[in-house]
């Protein structure tokens, strides 16, 4: 099933989903990609929350593929280091990016042990994100996009609502950063969804989005 809040935030099973507004992925703009976490939307899941700081709690790989992004980098990877749930693997997978990006890689791999750094030639974005998973040592796996930042709550959340749900994926919404506004989602929903009422949702444009990164699986 699939339990969905809307500003968005997905939770789905082979039966169940979760969207939920209590954070929100950043997708990228012809500006600024950001994230923001909605405001009033901070976890009531205290059971789940509780395992964020446990050194016990599930290992969260996320992958991000690294491309022409010297720009955004920093402040891509700072966001996931910032993340209220600690126990994570953050996977820099450069695919062969002619300006600085394998260098700052490097760099932030070498300033964190959360932080695995893969240099790969160029092969598009779904062979960067392949190549990542197959590195991946978590117990679930997010994506970030490396031009987009993320909330501070956010696998914090994604993780409380797939918990709750019992469901295989969790699913956020984004909000598109500018230079000069915010766009966010207009209302935040929360619902649970089978695996064909998702299918169904995400053909038809309605909640949910068909985006890799605002999800956790």
């Amino acid at each position: 099933m699939l339990e969905t809040e809307e500003n968005k935030h997905v939770d789905a099973d082979a039966t169940s989903a979760s969207v939920d507004g209590a954070a929100a992925c950043a997708s990228a703009t012809d500006a600024i990609a950001g994230c923001a976490g909605a405001a009033d939307a901070t976890a009531e899941h205290t059971n789940a929350a509780d395992a964020t700081n446990d050194a016990n709690a599930p290992l969260i790989s996320v992958v991000v593929p690294v491309y022409k992004v010297e720009n955004y980098l920093d402040r891509c990877v700072e966001s996931l280091l910032a993340q209220t749930y600690q126990n994570l693997e953050i996977i820099l997978v450069d695919d062969g990016s002619p300006d600085s990006c394998p260098a700052l890689c490097d760099e932030w791999g070498k300033r964190d042990e959360h932080i695995v750094v893969i240099h790969k030639p160029n092969g598009g974005l779904s062979d960067a994100r392949n190549a990542g998973v197959l590195a991946a040592h978590g117990d679930y796996i997010g994506f970030v996009d490396s031009d987009d930042y993320v909330a501070p709550d956010m696998y914090e959340s994604l993780y409380a609502h797939l918990v709750e749900a019992d469901a295989d994926v969790s699913i956020c919404g984004i909000a598109d950063v500018y230079f000069d506004h915010t766009e966010n989602p207009s209302e935040i929903i929360r619902t649970t969804m089978t695996s064909q009422e998702v299918l169904s949702d995400m053909l038809l444009n309605k909640t949910l989005t068909v985006c890799v990164p605002p999800r956790l699986y």
